[in-house]
C-alpha cells in the first residue's frame, strides 16, 4: 500500500510489490498469492476494514467514563489513531480514486459510513433525553468525524495538519467544541 500511495496504482509494478515484499522481482511470485495487482490492494483494504470493525469494541471497552469530556477525548484520540493508520489509503484516494470507483465505493461503504454510524449512535445516546431528532445527531456526527478525518487527510496529503495545529491542541479544541454542543443540547 505504501507503494500505491507513493507512486500511484498504475506506476507501481508487480515487480515493485514483489521486491517490497522480499520476493524475487519479476518471477511471478506475487501471482502465487494474488490474482492481480488490484487483488493486492483489496487485501490491504480488507485489513483496514477489519481494523475499523474492531474500533467500536476497543472504545466501548473504555466507555462509559465518569464524564463527557473524558469520553470525547477517548473518541477523538481513538479516531485519530485509526485514521492515522489509514494514511496511505488517503494518499491513494487523493491520487487514484477516479480510476477505481468500485474501490472508492467500498471504502465509503465499509470504512467511512461505518465510522459515521458509530459516532452517530454515540451522539444519539448522549442526546436521548432531549428532543434532538435522530437526523440532527447524525449531522453532528458527520461534522465531528469529518473534522477528525480532515486532520489526518491534511497530514497525509499536504504533509502538515490543518492550520499547523498540534494534535494535542486540535484534540483539546475538538473536545471543547463537542462538549459545549452536547451540554447546550442537554441543558435545554
Amino acid at each position: 500500500m505504501r507503494l500505491f500511495a507513493a507512486r500511484g496504482f498504475r506506476a507501481t509494478t508487480v515487480g515493485d510489490i514483489e521486491a517490497e515484499a522480499g520476493l524475487v522481482p519479476r518471477r511471478g511470485s506475487l501471482y502465487r498469492h494474488f490474482a492481480s495487482k488490484e487483488a493486492v490492494f483489496e487485501a490491504c483494504l480488507e485489513r483496514w476494514i477489519a481494523d475499523v470493525k474492531g474500533f467500536p469494541s476497543t472504545v466501548e471497552a473504555m466507555l462509559p467514563l465518569a464524564d463527557l469530556r473524558s469520553e470525547l477525548t477517548v473518541i477523538a484520540r481513538g479516531s485519530l489513531q485509526i485514521l492515522g493508520r489509514q494514511r496511505d489509503l488517503f494518499r491513494f484516494l487523493a491520487r487514484d480514486a477516479i480510476d477505481f470507483p468500485h474501490l472508492v465505493a467500498r471504502v465509503h461503504d465499509e470504512l467511512v459510513a461505518v465510522g459515521y454510524r458509530q459516532l452517530a449512535a454515540w451522539f444519539r445516546a448522549q442526546l436521548k433525553a432531549t428532543d434532538t431528532p435522530p437526523a440532527t445527531a447524525d449531522a453532528l456526527a458527520a461534522v465531528a468525524l469529518s473534522s477528525l478525518a480532515h486532520y489526518r487527510q491534511d497530514e497525509a496529503i499536504y504533509g502538515a495538519p490543518p492550520g499547523n495545529a498540534s494534535e494535542s491542541d486540535f484534540v483539546n479544541a475538538w473536545v471543547d467544541t463537542w462538549h459545549a454542543a452536547v451540554v447546550a443540547r442537554t441543558a435545554d
